[in-house]
């Protein structure tokens, strides 16, 4: 691609990604400044007069226990590589890409930097990053990547990322709101959950408002509402694009999504027209919804105020689906090697690093320790481990976590990173299924066409066909600019 034609691209690209929220945690987790750095001091020796060979890594965590969790991996694999120096700088989600292209233009770029499924490109287009075909091919025989968390950044014959996590779109519920509807078990099809939202729904003093709803919805103009109503898409085994990566939006399978998710809304506060994670979050917490299909249970908040009514389990599927044949809303975030590392000494010590950040018991440490229940391992390995019971509770962020087998603190922690783990579910992140077969789904997320289709349907009031076919239009104007910038 011609540098010029890039940097148009980029352009568009970047008004977008400032819009973006990468799979945030608002629930008062986030960082008081934009940036969290740490840089770690070597342990170990190297040998007299052997220049030491520095990398920096950005990823996007700046909670504390996150940036803790990361930095106890970098220790890990100093004190093992004494040559090495890893530090790493945490950069809040909104600012990611705007400092990526900045360093990329400025020549400052880290040698590893963290995205997500529907933001890569950026760092592609950008030509900030460069092919790891070999790192991803050991790491997969050392320990067995989840297919469907590399499709995603597989793009032209090439592996571009290896995946760090995976977090699945699942059904959270508070149990005791359930049982006082009457039921001992989770909504499985989409025509229980429509029930169970209706009957969970409590006016008991009678004044129209009630106490309770039966579900959480998102339908702001945000990322929220773009990955919640994927979610029931996609539990239809439907996507953006087709193989060819050909926008197919307005079709039945879209407008009988958006008919029941317009349903579901019914028994949602009707503020859930501004709703984004915060709003959700927060009444959840506060045990206003019954149900939210979500993507984080922000377990540690639970935890920290001793609240355990709460559980989760998989997004009910369509009633002429079964649950095996539904796929998940799988999203993964993976780390990017720049061309700052290109030269082969410093690529090999990326890649020595990666190998080790992927090992069980250190892919545990960044995932677990840095949100349980919402991060799980993307390898068969580091799931294994999990499965088996194991526990460092040094990392975990659960506040006095009892660990003895049986109690009520592992169950809920057994329960989410059971239902969580990409391993017991196929599925796909938006605009993934078949692979990165249209580069435009980047744009796409940023530039809320989801979002604001369920606003002119719920708002508006525009007929669903009508405001399908409008999403279809803006999607493939939207993938149409792409191409012709990227030919």
């Amino acid at each position: 691609m011609k540098n010029s034609v890039r940097k148009v691209l980029l352009s568009v690209l970047l008004v977008s990604m400032l819009l973006l929220t990468a799979c945030q945690k608002p629930a008062g987790q986030g960082a008081d400044n934009n940036t969290a750095s740490s840089n770690a001091e070597q342990t170990g020796n190297k040998k007299e007069g052997e220049k030491e060979l520095e990398l920096v890594l950005w990823h996007h965590e700046t909670p504390a226990h996150r940036i803790k969790a990361w930095q106890a991996v970098m220790d890990g694999f100093m004190a093992e590589n004494p040559g090495i120096k890893v530090t790493q700088e945490a950069v809040l989600w909104d600012d990611a890409m705007q400092k990526l292209l900045s360093a990329t233009r400025a020549g400052t770029l880290p040698d590893i930097h963290a995205v997500s499924d529907a933001q890569w490109s950026t760092s592609f287009l950008a030509g900030s990053i460069i092919p790891i075909d070999d790192i991803v091919k050991e790491i997969d025989e050392a320990e067995q990547f989840n297919p469907d968390s590399l499709k995603s950044y597989h793009y032209d014959g090439h592996d571009w990322a290896v995946p760090i996590n995976s977090s699945t779109i699942n059904l959270m519920y508070r149990p005791s709101l359930l049982k006082k509807a009457g039921y001992d078990r989770p909504p499985e099809t989409w025509s229980e959950l429509l029930e169970y939202a209706e009957n969970c729904t409590f006016d008991e003093n009678g004044d129209g408002t009630p106490e309770v709803y039966g579900i959480g919805m998102a339908a702001g103009r945000n990322t929220c509402t773009n990955e919640t109503f994927s979610a029931f898409l996609i539990s239809k085994n439907y996507d953006i694009f087709n193989e060819q990566g050909e926008v197919v939006f307005d079709s039945p399978q879209v407008i009988e999504t958006a008919e029941y998710y317009q349903k579901l809304l019914q028994f949602s506060s009707p503020s859930s027209t501004s709703w984004s994670y915060g709003e959700i979050e927060m009444n959840f917490a506060a045990g206003n919804l019954a149900m939210i299909p979500y993507i984080s249970p922000n377990l540690p908040a639970f935890f920290e105020e001793g609240i355990y009514d709460v559980a989760t389990a998989p997004m009910p599927h369509p009633d002429d689906m079964t649950a095996e044949d539904s796929p998940k809303y799988i999203a993964n975030h993976a780390l990017n090697v720049t061309i700052a590392a290109k030269e082969p000494e410093r690529y090999e010590a990326v890649k020595k690093l990666l190998k080790y950040m992927m090992e069980p018991e250190n892919i545990w440490i960044l995932t677990l320790g840095q949100e349980p229940g919402f991060f799980v391992p993307p390898t068969k390995t580091g799931m294994d481990l999990v499965k088996s019971g194991y526990i460092n509770k040094e990392f975990l962020p659960l506040k006095d976590f009892d660990d003895a087998d049986g109690s009520e603190h592992r169950k809920i922690l057994e329960n989410f990173t059971e239902v969580g783990s990409g391993f017991n579910w196929k599925g796909y992140a938006t605009g993934n299924k078949y692979g990165a077969v249209n580069l435009s789904m980047t744009e796409i997320n940023g530039s809320f066409v989801v979002a604001d289709m369920i606003q002119k349907i719920v708002v508006d009031q525009v007929s669903i066909p009508e405001a399908v076919k409008w999403a279809q239009d803006k999607m493939v104007e939207i993938s149409e600019q792409s191409k012709s910038m990227n030919n």
